[in-house]
């Protein structure tokens, strides 16, 4: 996960220092010395940061500087002049985090920002970022200057329900080890996952109609599955067709999910002790017997799920993790999180107490400490397949809302 922090005069010096590494090869290319932002000197930035509507961020990956921004606000537009990745933190999605996260910051919907037309890469990024172009400028012989803005207009429902579903595949590549497989287009997503028989862990993400046929994505699962038994998502309406068909191949409706989300407004209090699950510690061993116990799952599995655990909370780019709620020292429940690659979003991927400990607060404990987490990344909504009749009414009860259903169907 990334996080923004503001730079002031005081850090000028290590501003212009990360400005010069990051557009060093973009200067030696194009030699822009008027415009590159590596061949500004430390008046130049430190007069900028005394401008008025203008504030300059240092970008964290945990506690490492990868980059900056600035932000210059004028006539109710925000222009990002500059912002950028330190070159070996390129291309891993934290350039786009870091303008999600900027935007959320700001007021007004207009932004603008302008880029070298002849890098494609460059260009590519701002428009995979929702920016359009809209003119350009020749600054010398071998660059043009691309001048690009950015409406952003409120989330629809539509847009809430691709989250979603996008949270059961949006995962760090970290966590597809070589036991797991992924078949996915544009019309489906298929997850296969050798060291586990789980129904959760061998799924069909989601598969709707384009230029497939129901048929035709039921005989691409049956390949892909082989003899692996395997659960099949299909969202409410949108995919009757597709679940008239599974039932008439035998699958039944497993289960219920209702498409939750909520708006991360306010800091949440929290009632209980809870800790954060810590690699190869007491706690990660604690946490897979857990999950077994509140969910009767199989106990030769849980040095598997150790394992997994250890896996990806020492993985380095992971945007997740673990947590457990205790009654004195003795953990009673636990919780799942993890935000979306563009950090808008925290997943809450599951929650678990034991039954003896339920109705007593754990839950909600479990479940603010984690909104508490999106709130301080600087997420914007929170969202979760919840299941109907389970946790979903204790999610509505705590300010969620609904916007859709799932059905489980094996």
């Amino acid at each position: 996960m990334i996080r923004l922090k503001k730079a002031y005069e005081k850090d000028a010096h290590l501003v212009l220092d990360l400005q010069k590494k990051a557009f060093e090869k973009l200067l030696e290319k194009y030699q822009d010395e008027e415009t590159n932002p590596g061949a500004e000197c430390l008046d130049k930035i430190l007069n900028r940061m005394r401008q008025a509507g203008t504030q300059y961020y240092f970008i964290f990956k945990h506690e490492i500087i990868i980059g900056a921004a600035r932000v210059h606000t004028e006539n109710n537009q925000h222009r990002l002049s500059p912002i950028f990745i330190l070159p070996e933190y390129q291309g891993q999605g934290y350039g786009q985090a870091a303008m999600y996260l900027l935007e959320s910051l700001y007021p007004y919907e207009h932004w603008v920002l302008s880029t070298i037309m002849e890098e494609e890469k460059l260009v590519q990024f701002y428009e995979k970022v929702g920016y359009t172009y809209t003119h350009a400028k020749p600054l010398n012989e071998k660059m043009t200057a691309g001048y690009f803005e950015k409406k952003i207009n409120p989330l629809k429902v539509k847009d809430l329900l691709y989250a979603i579903e996008k949270s059961q595949l949006d995962h760090e590549l970290s966590q597809l080890t070589e036991d797991i497989e992924v078949s996915k287009t544009e019309a489906y997503c298929m997850i296969k996952h050798d060291g586990s028989n789980s129904l959760y862990s061998n799924r069909v993400v989601y598969a709707h109609e384009a230029q497939e046929t129901p048929h035709q994505l039921l005989q691409i699962a049956k390949k892909f599955y082989g003899e692996k038994e395997f659960s099949w998502w299909t969202q409410g309406h949108v995919d009757e067709n597709i679940q008239t068909l599974l039932k008439e191949k035998g699958f039944c409706l497993h289960d219920r999910y209702d498409a939750l989300y909520k708006s991360l407004e306010s800091i949440l209090p929290v009632s209980y002790n809870i800790r954060e699950v810590m690699p190869y510690e007491d706690s990660v061993k604690d946490l897979a017997i857990l999950a077994v116990k509140i969910w009767e799952g199989d106990e030769n599995q849980i040095d598997y799920a150790i394992k997994r655990y250890n896996h990806y909370l020492t993985s380095e780019n992971r945007r997740g993790g673990y947590i457990l709620v205790y009654k004195d020292q003795v953990p009673v429940g636990y919780g799942n999180y993890r935000f979306s690659s563009c950090q808008r979003f925290l997943y809450l991927n599951g929650t678990g107490v034991l039954p003896e400990y339920r109705r007593q607060g754990y839950y909600t404990a479990l479940l603010n400490y984690r909104l508490n987490l999106g709130k301080k990344y600087l997420a914007q909504f929170a969202v979760v397949q919840a299941r109907q009749n389970h946790s979903s009414p204790i999610l509505l009860s705590n300010g969620f809302k609904k916007i859709g259903e799932f059905e489980l169907y094996a």
